[in-house]
């Protein structure tokens, strides 16, 4: 039976169904192929004669990975901020614990708050960018995340009083949780293969450059000229963010097929659209083999409490319960709890304390 054409996308045939794109096809019945999207399976891709099938996996040049590593580097400046917001406190606490020369100083037990505050709210902002990054997309979230940021480092720069301190605190922890969630689930979907487990790598390495960097200008600069410069890293974040293409993947499961097509060719190297035609099929049938299509399009008409609803799911909550019950025993037995107390630990060993 010669399957007949009814769109651009259509669904046609009564023993086969085919899904239609130009001048290509892909049989539903056929796995798809590894090597080039971020599931595996195997594709089979056909012409109008249903000749010359192509199994090989595609291979993109040199311009591929100059773009990918320009769209991770972009948003790993988000990460790079989460370090800096990380090893702030360090230098907040070693000027002002018990400073009496200082405009305020803080007790013992406003620094052991002041140095939690950021880790408490951290699960809060992650859990916000859970929705948020679902409705408005991964760039648009990663914009978002830089806000808090810029804020909590402006407040920083001006406080006054412990209460200010900690609202500034308070804000950075949100930033921190805004940024997490959406990084890596950007890297994974904007990456080939070959490229995303060095690609996913740098996250860890942005953040410890930005602990690195916060206490080398400790070093140099009074704490309040410390906070003023870190807000370059945000604003320099949401610059590079803008320039960078939205998740293929996130576009197509809102049906916007034709801007996906478009960020495909812009993170393959700025190639023409007929190079990614086969990979951005590949992307339409895994959102459809998926459900993802389906949970998306009730997006719009369900709320927030109906959502929370999904918590009572034990599909849900056990492994929500598994996770935070690892972050919170890899954050007692790591170095996270005691690293804004380091100074004042090392000037308690003998270490000058400058």
């Amino acid at each position: 039976m010669q399957p007949t054409s009814c769109g651009s996308l259509t669904t046609c045939g009564s023993l086969r169904n085919w899904r239609f794109a130009d001048d290509v096809r892909i049989a539903d019945d056929v796995p798809l192929r590894s090597g080039r999207s971020f599931y595996s399976g195997k594709s089979s891709m056909s012409n109008k004669n249903e000749n010359n099938m192509d199994n090989t996996p595609k291979t993109y040049g040199p311009k591929a990975t100059v773009a990918q590593i320009f769209a991770t580097t972009a948003q790993n400046f988000l990460l790079i901020g989460l370090g800096m917001e990380i090893g702030m406190p360090t230098i907040v606490i070693q000027h002002l614990y018990r400073n009496s020369d200082s405009e305020f100083s803080l007790t013992l037990t406003e620094v052991s708050w002041y140095g939690r505050i950021l880790f408490i709210f951290h699960p809060t902002g992650s859990f916000i960018s859970g929705f948020l990054q679902e409705r408005y997309g991964r760039k648009r979230c990663m914009i978002l995340a830089n806000v808090p940021s810029i804020f909590g480092w402006i407040l920083l720069y001006y406080t006054h009083s412990t209460v200010s301190l900690y609202s500034s605190t308070v804000l950075m922890g949100l930033g921190i949780g805004f940024s997490e969630a959406q990084i890596l689930l950007y890297v994974g979907e904007i990456t080939e293969p070959r490229l995303r487990g060095s690609m996913a790598s740098l996250g860890c390495t942005s953040s410890m450059l930005g602990v690195l960097l916060t206490y080398f200008l400790g070093y140099l600069f009074e704490w309040r000229t410390v906070a003023l410069l870190s807000t370059l890293c945000p604003i320099t974040c949401i610059c590079l963010v803008i320039l960078i293409p939205e998740s293929p993947v996130w576009l197509v499961s809102k049906a916007k097929s034709e801007k996906a097509k478009n960020t495909l060719c812009w993170l393959r190297g700025w190639v023409e659209p007929e190079i990614v035609k086969t990979e951005l099929l590949e992307l339409i049938r895994y959102n459809e083999v998926s459900g993802t299509h389906r949970r998306t399009d009730d997006v719009n008409i369900r709320n927030l409490s109906s959502k929370l609803a999904e918590l009572k799911d034990p599909s849900v909550y056990r492994p929500f319960i598994f996770m935070m019950f690892y972050f919170l025993i890899s954050d007692i037995v790591s170095i996270v709890p005691w690293r804004p107390y380091t100074n004042k630990i090392v000037t308690e060993l003998g270490t000058p304390n400058n």
